[in-house]
């Protein structure tokens, strides 16, 4: 008898919704907290990224103006662009003879890093010159100046100046400390990326000592919009600003950092052309022996990702990690150990429950399978006893006959009755661990003996044949409870003679074997059908019974095999089901039951 579906359906789904509601909360707690925690790891790792970009492009950027000249180049004066120029004005000296003294540029002589290819100035009216072409053995330098006249006109320059000036705008938007200002002095306590950049990008100092116009000498500070050229021409000299040179569609773009002068109405562009491969080969070495991977990527036009990693001194982006940075792998931290202790408390308390609603369902089926079972094993004798007590008292039987027969029918109705009462009280001794032990030493072929002359009339009765086979070991000892040795034997030959002769004749037997390690056995086998498979692993449970017609035929409450498995624990043996043996055709059920050591 099962319990209803109803009932069982009904626990089942209040599981699932008890289990889908705890589940479905942690995982909406593990995922947000995980997500928030991804979060602020990204966040602390772009933080990190940044601390050290800062940290080395703060020495790139101070190296490159030191390799170029940066502020010296962004403060020179505009004429000295020129090869030679009017020598400046001194206390005495007529102003007439200004010019009949030429000075020669000063880029003529200074000592310019080897990353400097060539000084350049272009105008419409002068086309493209250089200072350093003044001398005969600067092939290089003309050869610079030639090819910047043949792939670049005043409109090119110009747009591409144009174009370039998103880097100057990106410098100016850059949050540099707020006491920034003008260029500081040497004295002042600035840090060097707050004092390179005020050096390269404030305006630079652009006043000349003294101008001759119209034969009178004139000071710059007599002109308040700016310096004077030669002629009497205002002259606006602006920032220097680093531009990738475009030369051609199959040449390479080159550094240079361009300004633009106005003299008056006209236009001048004036700069420096830089031999980029030999200052980033310059570059890479010391940036190399922190981060290996780290790379200078030219930038030509603002894009995204590249304005964070950006230097400020060249349109160049450093990228420290090349392919190596890999996304932040999730680490193991705080946050994660107590919802692994949650997840794991969870699953053990869902476990737990699991078991015990299933042990509640099971106990609830075994209880109305033992309600179900007792009742019809009673209703039966009970109802015999009556109807045959009742006719015995009123004198209805006068065969004497039939009176002893119905006596012995009614005797052995009783004893079924007490049976199955004992059964009953025995395994509610079990439950409650109430069993006492009487051990003692006895011979295999002494308990033989004893189960013959026990057991034999059962199986007489039944119609059944019993056999002894003790296989040479009926001197062995072993250490046991007799009484309930005895009584594990007549659960398991009574079950051979309820259900292993339902085909015809058939016989049982009891042998003793010694197993490969030595220990000792009592085997019991039949010759009848067999225990399906499917039913083997249940077969030692209380209330469990066979599913064929002759085991719903037989007489008992599935109570025998639980008491036989329960009592051989306590004799510190082993029942259990092995296949039939010595010859596996022969079919039939083997228990076996193994003794200590």
């Amino acid at each position: 008898m099962r319990l209803p579906q109803r009932s069982v359906w009904l626990s089942v789904a209040g599981f699932a919704l008890v289990a889908a509601v705890v589940l479905g909360g942690l995982t909406w707690a593990t995922v947000a907290s995980l997500g928030w925690e991804h979060a602020r790891a990204e966040t602390q790792s772009l933080a990190s990224r940044q601390r050290e970009f800062k940290f080395v492009s703060t020495i790139v950027d101070s190296y490159v103006e030191g390799r170029l000249g940066l502020g010296h180049e962004g403060r020179r004066r505009y004429k000295e662009y020129n090869a030679t120029y009017c020598a400046e004005p001194h206390d005495g000296t007529d102003p007439l003879e200004l010019c009949a003294v030429l000075v020669e540029s000063p880029i003529l002589h200074d000592e310019l890093p080897d990353s400097i290819r060539l000084h350049f100035q272009v105008s419409l009216r002068d086309g493209w010159q250089s200072p350093q072409l003044l001398h005969s053995t600067s092939r290089e330098a003309r050869r610079w100046r030639d090819r910047l006249a043949s792939s670049l006109t005043m409109d090119d320059l110009s747009r591409q100046l144009a174009d370039g000036e998103w880097f100057s705008n990106w410098i100016g938007s850059e949050e540099l400390p707020a006491t920034m200002g003008a260029a500081p002095d040497e004295t002042d306590n600035f840090s060097p990326l707050r004092r390179l950049a005020a050096q390269l990008y404030s305006p630079p100092e652009t006043c000349e000592p003294a101008l001759v116009v119209n034969g009178e000498l004139l000071s710059a500070s007599d002109e308040g919009n700016g310096p004077l050229a030669a002629d009497g021409d205002l002259v606006t000299v602006h920032d220097l600003v680093p531009i990738w040179l475009d030369l051609g569609s199959t040449a390479p773009r080159e550094l240079a950092y361009v300004r633009r002068v106005d003299v008056g109405d006209d236009l001048v562009y004036q700069g420096f052309v830089v031999d980029w491969e030999k200052l980033s080969a310059s570059l890479l070495p010391p940036i190399h022996e922190l981060y290996p991977q780290a790379s200078l990527i030219p930038v030509t036009d603002p894009g995204i990702g590249t304005m964070d990693s950006m230097l400020l001194t060249l349109p160049v982006a450093l990228d420290l990690y090349g392919d190596s940075l890999v996304a932040s792998a999730s680490r193991w931290s705080v946050l994660r150990t107590p919802l692994a202790l949650a997840w794991g408390a969870a699953l053990i308390v869902l476990t737990i429950v699991g078991f015990g609603m299933r042990s509640l369902l099971s106990f609830a089926q075994r209880s109305s399978q033992f309600g179900y079972a007792v009742t019809h094993e009673l209703r039966t004798p009970l109802t015999t006893l009556r109807l045959y007590s009742d006719m015995l008292a009123g004198g209805v039987i006068q065969d004497e006959q039939k009176r002893n027969e119905y006596i012995q029918t009614m005797d052995r109705e009783t004893q079924r009755l007490v049976g199955l009462v004992n059964d009953v009280l025995e395994f509610a001794r079990l439950e409650k661990h109430d069993v006492q032990l009487d051990r003692r030493p006895i011979s295999l072929g002494e308990l033989a003996e004893i189960a013959r002359q026990r057991l034999e009339p059962r199986c007489q009765q039944a119609g059944q044949k019993l056999t002894f086979d003790v296989n040479g070991l009926g001197d062995a000892q072993v250490d046991t409870d007799r009484q309930l040795l005895l009584q594990i034997l007549d659960i398991l030959v009574d079950n051979a003679c309820k259900y292993g002769g339902s085909s015809g004749p058939s016989a049982i037997e009891i042998r003793t074997v010694r197993l490969p390690n030595g220990r000792v056995a009592l085997e019991v086998q039949d010759d009848g059908p067999g225990i399906p498979r499917k039913n083997r692993r249940t077969i030692f449970r209380p209330f469990r019974r066979g599913c064929s017609i002759d085991s719903q035929q037989a007489s008992g409450i599935g109570l025998g095999l639980a008491l036989a498995k329960r009592w051989a624990r306590l004799l510190d043996g082993h029942l259990e089901l092995v296949t039939p043996s010595p010859s596996p055709s022969r079919g039939g059920a083997c228990f076996r039951f193994t003794f200590p050591k």
